[in-house]
């Protein structure tokens, strides 16, 4: 069951492009208009400091949550693609250049016909790894090669900012995550059942991929 569940979370990652909005430049520095100041600090320090801005912004009907660090993730988004945009018509780029690398991934992740032709070719080598495992032995080597691959299998390890000093980065290792929020799991209410049973569906859709019969991939799903 578990090589079957890697499996099928293997196949269902997908590589996210980014897309392209133009953003008007913004002074930097903490926007005291978005405050608001009608609000007692020492009363509801939160709405004092984020009032206004939470009365005059709504979700993006495409998002499930919205904030600054959202916001900075579109403008990033937008930047970038501009960088690649400007790379890709530069008839000066030698194809060794970080750019012209950064291009030629975009380029393959946008080949949509290519990719459907490929189907799930590209994974099979990763599909057979992990039919290859038989004891928790034989799990760890996996494991390890996951992760120099950029995996997230279980366990996910990057360099980051020391939480206790900033002025240093250390190693840091952090907990595997499940396909869906924990919360869909645990709570009862219909949007988090709809959300569910949506995601069961797809997870089966990719066990059909390896050759499941239907009541076979519902059963894994489940």
């Amino acid at each position: 069951m578990y090589k079957q569940l890697l499996t099928a979370l293997l196949i269902s990652g997908i590589l996210l492009g980014f897309t392209a909005c133009d953003t008007p430049k913004k002074a930097g520095g903490i926007d005291l208009s978005l405050m608001d100041t009608e609000v007692r600090p020492q009363d509801d320090f939160y709405n004092y400091v984020n009032g206004t801005w939470m009365k005059n912004t709504e979700i993006p009907d495409d998002k499930t949550r919205w904030g600054s660090f959202n916001e900075l993730r579109e403008n990033t988004d937008a930047d970038v693609l501009a960088i690649l945009k400007k790379a890709a018509k530069d008839p000066n780029l030698e194809n060794s250049a970080d750019e012209a690398k950064a291009v030629t991934l975009f380029q393959l992740i946008n080949d949509t016909l290519k990719r459907n032709e490929l189907g799930i070719k590209p994974l099979l080598p990763h599909i057979e790894s992990i039919d290859a495992i038989e004891t928790k032995a034989d799990l760890q080597p996996y494991l390890e090669e996951n992760i120099r691959q950029g995996g997230y299998a279980l366990f996910g390890f990057g360099v980051s900012a020391d939480a206790k000093d900033s002025n240093k980065n250390v190693a840091q290792l952090y907990p595997g995550a499940l396909g869906i929020e924990r919360d869909y799991y645990l709570k009862d209410d219909e949007d988090s059942k709809k959300i569910k049973t949506a995601y069961e569906k797809h997870v089966a859709r990719m066990f059909g991929f390896l050759g499941k019969t239907a009541a076979e991939a519902t059963a894994l799903a489940a």
